[in-house]
């Protein structure tokens, strides 16, 4: 038969430890603030000297309804983020643009842009010598055999490639696109916001250049084809025909020329925030405080745990 007893006799003692924890906190309030003084002084000397960051935003919309006649050659488009996209010839313009952003072309174009790729690579750049080079400290070779003998993969150094500003545009631009919106806008955060604002606008005409020369290489080619089969064709109907493609790729090559942005319009330059979005001085007072106080209570409970019987 089950006896009752131990159970209430159980309840009890937690009852008189839950009352002499309150009593032991209680007791050690001074000491617990101790504690939160000092994460609350770490959090506001971290405060001080913290790196400010900026955050800047682009947006971008689909060109203007009347220029989407220029882009019917496009097909095939894959969906972006497992989201399909309306099949208007300006959204997949727009989505060709948005993988654009990170492909190894724009890569490129960024790496020719001398002042932009010192500063994404600062650490790998020598100014003295003018050339890449491993600055890698002392500690890299031992970091380097741990990772071999816990089976993770050794990358050797190499100066930076395409694929390294892919990565960063993957991992710090952000890009809030939303099927039922016009606009799509991209965020890039950075400690100083006018270099910010020049590779969000780099990237922007790199990728509007690399889909620009695309399509002005594929009108070229073939405008060269149709005007070499109208010196061989008799037929009034195939001519004219001939005549009515030729029309409507030498109006794509005029738009691919033309001094504007061809894949998509730019509904706002890049902008700076006037003031640093991070650190967050309120969030960072706070955490420290809760760090603080949660530190407090465990050295209390430690210090004053009861000795085993």
């Amino acid at each position: 038969m089950h006896n009752p007893q131990p159970a209430q006799h159980n309840a009890g003692e937690t009852t008189i430890d839950l009352s002499r924890y309150y009593y032991l906190l209680r007791d050690n309030l001074r000491t617990i603030g101790v504690f939160v003084a000092m994460a609350l002084l770490l959090g506001i000397l971290y405060l001080h000297s913290a790196t400010r960051v900026y955050t800047v935003t682009m947006q971008v919309t689909p060109v203007e309804a009347s220029n989407n006649s220029l882009t019917t050659g496009l097909s095939g488009v894959a969906s972006l983020a497992g989201i399909n996209l309306p099949s208007s010839p300006g959204q997949r313009q727009l989505e060709l643009y948005l993988s654009a952003l990170s492909s190894p072309t724009v890569g490129a174009a960024i790496l020719k842009n001398q002042e932009l790729a010192h500063e994404l690579f600062r650490s790998a750049w020598d100014d003295q010598a003018h050339a890449w080079r491993d600055k890698s400290g002392w500690l890299t070779p031992v970091k380097n055999t741990v990772k071999f003998a816990l089976g993770f993969t050794v990358v050797p150094w190499s100066a930076p490639k395409p694929q390294d500003v892919m990565e960063i545009v993957e991992r710090e631009v952000d890009v809030d696109y939303k099927p039922t919106s016009p606009i799509v806008t991209m965020t890039y955060k950075n400690k100083d916001p006018e270099f910010a604002r020049k590779f969000l606008l780099a990237l922007h005409l790199a990728a509007d250049g690399d889909l620009r020369g695309r399509a002005m290489a594929r009108a070229t080619a073939y405008i060269t084809y149709l005007n070499d089969e109208l010196e061989h064709v008799t037929s009034n109907d195939q001519r004219q025909a001939l005549i009515n493609t030729l029309t409507n790729q030498e109006a794509q090559r005029m738009a691919a020329g033309a001094n504007i942005s061809y894949s998509v319009d730019v509904f706002s330059l890049p902008s700076a925030s006037t003031k640093p979005t991070a650190p967050v001085a309120i969030a960072t007072v706070m955490t420290a405080v809760l760090a603080g106080f949660a530190v407090g209570v465990i050295y209390v409970l430690i210090r004053n745990r009861r000795p085993r019987a």
